[in-house]
């Protein structure tokens, strides 16, 4: 990206009216744009910055270039760098070797300088068995405690909706009760968010798409880092801004295609946590190809989950409700023969 396309991304991005601004640099290899780059940026959002902006930073890449020089500037301006961990059967062997070891020395620095970090696994036909040593891998040999799983969409290594579902299950067994105090797995922290506080953190169970923009190195921008094709195209970041954006009529159409979901979708207790699922899953009658799979996963874990959604909601509000008192889960019974039993 050009400096002039930089500086343009963050002037204008700043001057948006929000309570906290994201960005997030993301691409075949972000790190191949060098330290200078990122420097550069830095010193752009100091200079275009007010004292109430809270900017935030996180940078994807797969580690394997990662050097204490990039691990101390992470370090220095307070980046979350999410690694992508591929989904060859040597990513979940669970023992030496698991990963590429480049990819590991690489998260090696960031633990050296103190760098958080979350691991991206791809999960493909080549690791979908084996759901247990991919999860203690990144836990105990990795030493990640934020996980984040997602299905592989590539024709050659996609899971199925079954195999989906299954390994769901089966990281959420591991998971709960053992390690909710100590591991984070982005899709339950996501229901718990839906459930505890009513918001959604993630794009693909919200009810909207319209939750960032992505700028190409032309300037170009658009809705999403997958819908990149001409017809997504917003406008250039050279000639408008982001409150342009954000008023485009594509725009508003590109984000309510989210609720365009299956009318099966409306009776299903699911939907009010999967939205449907991200929209570049689902097929042309609205149905997700990974519905069957969310849906095995939700009647196999709501039942603890809700209760542990539950427990965090009277710790965060402080509540002592009567158990005679309806649960708040939903569920329609008394609190004492609902999650309140589970808790005593």
């Amino acid at each position: 990206m050009a400096s002039d396309v930089l500086e343009q991304a963050v002037q204008k991005f700043l001057a948006l009216p929000l309570r906290s601004h994201g960005f997030v640099f993301l691409g075949t290899e972000p790190l191949s744009a060098g330290l200078d780059f990122y420097n550069t940026f830095a010193g752009l959002v100091r200079r275009y910055a007010t004292p109430e902006t809270r900017p935030s930073y996180t940078l994807q890449t797969d580690g394997r270039i990662i050097t204490d020089g990039w691990a101390q500037l992470f370090s220095a301006q307070q980046f979350l760098v999410n690694i992508n961990l591929g989904g060859g059967a040597d990513r979940c062997e669970g023992r030496a070797g698991g990963g590429r070891m480049d990819t590991v020395q690489g998260i090696d620095r960031l633990k050296k300088f103190n760098v958080p970090f979350t691991i991206r696994a791809c999960v493909s036909s080549a690791n979908v068995n084996s759901p247990e040593a991919l999860y203690r891998y990144l836990r105990d040999e990795i030493g990640c405690d934020h996980h984040h799983y997602i299905p592989c969409t590539d024709p050659d290594a996609a899971v199925t909706a079954r195999q989906w579902g299954e390994f769901l299950c089966r990281v959420y067994d591991l998971w709960f009760p053992a390690d909710t105090q100590k591991v984070s797995v982005r899709f339950f922290d996501t229901i718990l968010a839906q459930m505890v506080q009513g918001v959604d953190t993630t794009c693909e169970c919200s009810n909207d798409c319209r939750a960032s923009f992505v700028v190409e190195p032309t300037g170009d921008v658009y809705p999403c880092e997958f819908y990149t094709a001409p017809e997504w195209a917003l406008g250039n970041i050279m000639q408008d801004d982001f409150f342009a954006f954000l008023k485009s009529p594509l725009y508003e159409a590109f984000g309510i295609r989210k609720r365009k979901w299956s009318s099966t979708c409306n009776s299903c207790d699911a939907l009010r946590y999967c939205r449907g699922d991200c929209v570049k899953n689902r097929e042309m009658n609205g149905t997700s190809n990974l519905c069957d799979g969310l849906r095995a996963f939700y009647v196999h874990a709501m039942p603890t989950l809700s209760r542990l959604g539950w427990q965090l909601y009277q710790k965060i509000n402080n509540l002592k409700p009567g158990r005679n008192d309806p649960c708040p889960c939903g569920s329609g019974k008394k609190l004492k023969k609902c999650c309140g039993a589970a808790a005593q």
